[in-house]
């Protein structure tokens, strides 16, 4: 919304869950790995005969990633920059969660890499699970939607 930046929460084959990100001035037509990475890691399924090279120096690694092999996380739900006004200290934040076990987190980006990387999972009080999506209203203000409970939850600061 004010840098042009695309974040990309990308659902991994099955071990690992990727942010990608994309600075505004890309020309496009960016590789994240697909298909013969999985995060920063070899990826060795699919049957594509033009695949890339795990490491192919054309391929653009991931800015993030977490690994759901051994844990009850599944599945990124990709998020978006908070960009409002009732949260500053949050202005420029990228919000993103995993769909099993609800957990949340935040990350910034400083030269094209993640910084500040943080579980958020214990701020919000809204269960376990079903972090289906984000969302973001006309002044920048984010919402969670939880599958299960049918609700749409504004984060907001603590009272």
């Amino acid at each position: 919304r004010e840098t042009g930046d695309m974040y990309i929460g990308d659902v991994g084959q099955g071990s690992w869950e990727e942010v990608d990100f994309e600075p505004a001035n890309s020309p496009g037509g960016i590789n994240y790995g697909w298909n013969a990475m999985e995060g920063t890691h070899c990826f060795a399924g699919g049957c594509d005969e033009d695949k890339p090279a795990c490491n192919d120096p054309s391929l653009t690694l991931p800015i993030h990633e977490y690994d759901q092999r051994d844990s009850d996380l599944c599945s990124m739900t990709g998020g978006y920059v908070y960009r409002g006004s009732c949260l500053t200290a949050f202005v420029g934040t990228y919000f993103f969660a995993d769909y099993c076990l609800g957990n949340v987190w935040t990350l910034r980006v400083k030269d094209g890499a993640a910084t500040e990387v943080t579980e958020r999972t214990a701020d919000f009080d809204i269960g376990l699970g079903g972090l289906a999506s984000f969302g973001e209203d006309a002044t920048g203000e984010l919402y969670i939607v939880r599958r299960e409970a049918g609700t749409v939850y504004r984060i907001v600061a603590e009272e």
